[in-house]
């Protein structure tokens, strides 16, 4: 039982497990009979112990020096690295790791008291990460998946020839790139922001990052930008859950919400980070489309807003002599 290799494991006694959610790329579970709850994240297939293994490493010193993050949670008896621990599930050796349960909710879209804590919360952790030297590289080096490219391009063979000049610029755009570089959690989103719970407004909310088994080293600007593209996909109709939303194609992409949450960061800028903004936020569309590729969500709608995006980086940029003529997104 899935119990009692964990207790054997880190040779601890919990009493129960409950299923806590099926997220679109890992499994959590609940923990119970220690003084506080404890998440069990089980990785996909694909990533190994070593992938876990930087995740646990990552959480445990952004907790260490005041991140707004969960507390890893035991130590392997093979591992010295809090929090990992390798499981068989349905037959298979899966890569998991382990931290204290956060008693918080998250919503499906930030209001602005919100926003203003995810803000603090992002700025407070990305300072910590920039100075942070692994001692093991991640699995995932930047962000390039080749084979998920050509797999989301197959679904769109009407749009073959925008879509790979659209790849072709936006990776020549990044070979040109000197910006400054650091681990980054790469996809901070409603869903992955718990907020504790309070109703009395004068105490500013407290939000916890959670779900870092996609961090990885990119540049460190793509983080506020994805998180403020993220934080401006706003689906139509409040009752919808965020994928429920996506499959019934009632979400878009909200510029004055982007534009309210990505501020703050602009003022710390440099004139070379101001000037790449249009292309990080084509990229962070992009990312978002093979995120929904790999989750098995639907694509149509991150599809349109990437290659909108994208077309408005090229207009700025000076990446071809002669406008680019192709079909309306």
């Amino acid at each position: 039982m899935l119990l009692e290799q964990v207790n054997l494991s880190l040779s601890l006694k919990f009493k129960s497990i409950e299923p806590l959610t099926g997220g679109a790329i890992n499994f959590t579970y609940v923990l119970k009979g220690l003084a506080n709850d404890v998440v069990l994240s089980v990785l996909p297939r694909e990533r190994s112990l070593k992938q876990a293994r930087f995740t646990a490493w990552l959480l445990h010193e952004l907790w260490l020096r005041g991140g707004s993050v969960a507390c890893p949670m035991g130590k392997s008896r093979s591992e010295d690295v809090p929090g990992i621990v390798e499981l068989v599930i349905a037959n298979e050796r899966r890569s998991c790791f382990l931290t204290q349960r956060i008693d918080g909710q998250s919503f499906l879209e930030w209001d602005h008291r919100q926003s203003l804590s995810v803000q603090r919360a992002l700025i407070q952790t990305s300072e910590i990460a920039r100075d942070l030297v692994p001692p093991f590289q991640p699995v995932r080096q930047f962000h390039r998946s080749a084979r998920s490219i050509r797999k989301v391009g197959q679904l769109f063979l009407h749009r073959k020839e925008v879509w790979q000049f659209a790849i072709r610029t936006l990776d020549d755009w990044e070979q040109s790139l000197t910006l400054p570089t650091s681990v980054i959690h790469a996809d901070i989103c409603p869903k992955n922001v718990l907020f504790a719970r309070t109703s009395v407004e004068s105490i500013p909310l407290s939000a916890t990052i959670i779900d870092f088994d996609n961090a990885h080293v990119s540049w460190t600007l793509l983080e506020s930008v994805s998180a403020a593209f993220q934080s401006a996909l706003l689906p139509s109709n409040s009752s919808n859950t965020w994928f429920v939303a996506q499959r019934e194609h009632k979400f878009g992409f909200v510029r004055a919400k982007y534009e309210s949450f990505i501020r703050p960061f602009r003022a710390s800028w440099d004139l070379a980070e101001q000037s790449a903004e249009a292309g990080m936020l084509a990229l962070a569309c992009l990312l978002s489309l093979v995120h929904a590729y790999e989750s098995g969500e639907p694509c149509e709608q991150f599809f349109s807003l990437f290659i909108e995006n994208w077309q408005a980086f090229f207009a700025e940029s000076t990446l071809g002599e002669t406008p680019l003529r192709c079909e309306s997104a």
